[in-house]
């Protein structure tokens, strides 16, 4: 699934709501989720991070251990 800013016009609660789901959908029906965002707290959600910068690959990470929306505060 390939989501571009999908909380970006959203409340913090329903962002954090939206967030959660697609996580929850992604772990029961194992399918890849892409997202593009500039919000640095919903990167960690994710299990590799790849940032850019105008259109440059600037760095590739994957996370120890990706949390849900609320677990990071959001």
């Amino acid at each position: 699934m390939f989501l571009d800013e999908p909380t970006g016009a959203l409340d913090e609660k329903t962002g954090r709501e939206v967030l959660d789901y697609i996580i929850k959908m992604q772990k029961k029906n194992g399918f890849t989720t892409v997202m593009v965002t500039h919000n640095t707290n919903i990167a960690e959600t994710a299990d590799t991070v790849i940032q850019m910068n105008s259109g440059i690959i600037t760095n590739i990470y994957k996370n120890a251990t990706p949390k849900t929306a609320y677990e990071i505060g959001w």
